[in-house]
């Protein structure tokens, strides 16, 4: 008994083979997200709460096409005689230097300080430049002498 084609029967194959294809070719053709509409590296934290005594250097931070962001210093515990200073630096790509952005102020008690970088901001004193965030920046915090400050900082980008 011969079996005879039915054209029916290969409409499944047909969609899984379309659907199969776009799933792997297809996003070629589809405007790739960018990467701040994905929410990558859009919050993280840069020192996890611990006792610091010296001043010290995050890594540098990627940023992927932000325009700014808040940075968040918490100090939960302090001296109360000597300070801690944040510092927001750029990387110049060329020559692998740092230069400041934003300095914040002396901090010599508890509580969230939150440093601002955007570009068109008012920029006030210590806390809020008027700047676009670079695509290499780090957080650098300066001890004023080898006392315990237990902080952690974090950022968040904004488009």
């Amino acid at each position: 008994m011969k079996r005879s084609m039915n054209p029916g029967s290969l409409q499944p194959t047909i969609w899984f083979t379309f659907f199969a294809w776009m799933l792997c070719f297809g996003a070629a053709f589809i405007e790739p997200a960018r990467a701040q509409d994905a929410g990558f590296n859009s919050n993280q934290v840069m020192l996890t709460s611990a006792v610091r005594t010296a001043t010290n250097s995050t890594p540098d931070q990627v940023n992927l096409g932000w325009r700014g962001a808040h940075v968040i210093m918490n100090v939960t515990a302090a001296p109360g005689v000597d300070s801690v200073t944040l510092t927001i630096q750029g990387k110049d790509p060329a020559s692998g230097t740092y230069y400041t952005i934003l300095a914040g102020l002396a901090e010599t008690t508890t509580g969230i300080k939150v440093y601002k970088v955007y570009p068109g901001i008012t920029a006030s004193g210590n806390a809020a430049a008027s700047d676009f965030l670079p695509s290499l920046w780090r957080v650098t915090i300066t001890h004023s002498a080898g006392t315990n400050f237990t902080y952690s900082v974090a950022y968040f980008y904004e488009k």
